[in-house]
């Protein structure tokens, strides 16, 4: 299966006090740490930075990016931008502030992108964990454009792949990966960084 991957950058950082995607961690960039671990995956495809806005950065690892297409819309603009830039039959995503993906964990997680519209892991504490997903391309990008336009109001990621064909990987199906626990956690402080 080939797969355009999209590492999602362009977040405000408030909390973080900083452009997270900047940041380094081990003398690495996130950014550039998360494309490394996505070409680490072997998806197959190209790699493309998504960022909120022309000028928001400069050039990251010498690799593609691309900025929203519907700026204000944060997460669920950035996932619906790499939608209508792929070109492969499944789309990746992964957010930069989620340092602790393995190469491993996405290469399992791609084993249940098989049939349906997306494939989305479940964190230890129960939640969803959208930005580190596959997505269908074709029918998510429809769904998402549809959420988008429906009433100008901003839609959460779960509403819309709520009404996708989704294959929610429990965390029991991951738990025996060493770090499991770490692995989806999302950084929002520099302190974060050093989870045990």
């Amino acid at each position: 299966m080939n797969v355009d991957a999209y590492i999602l950058i362009g977040g405000s950082s408030k909390r973080f006090g900083s452009d997270k995607a900047t940041f380094l961690l081990d003398g690495t960039m996130l950014a550039e740490r998360s494309a490394k671990v996505a070409d680490t995956a072997s998806l197959g495809s190209r790699i493309t930075f998504v960022a909120a806005r022309a000028g928001q950065f400069v050039a990251i690892d010498e690799r593609r990016m691309i900025f929203d297409v519907r700026r204000g819309y944060g997460a669920i603009g950035a996932v619906y931008t790499a939608l209508m830039d792929a070109t492969t039959e499944w789309t990746f995503v992964l957010a930069c502030d989620l340092p602790f993906v393995s190469p491993l964990f996405i290469k399992h997680l791609r084993s249940y992108a098989d049939g349906g519209d997306a494939a989305v892991p479940v964190q230890i504490d129960g939640h969803w964990q959208p930005l580190c997903a596959f997505y269908r391309t074709e029918p998510c990008r429809t769904a998402f454009e549809t959420a988008l336009i429906a009433d100008g109001r901003v839609p959460s990621l779960r509403s819309v792949i709520d009404t996708l064909d989704t294959r929610v990987v429990t965390f029991e199906e991951y738990s025996w990966f060493a770090d499991a626990a770490k692995l989806l956690r999302n950084v929002n402080t520099p302190a974060e960084l050093t989870f045990e």
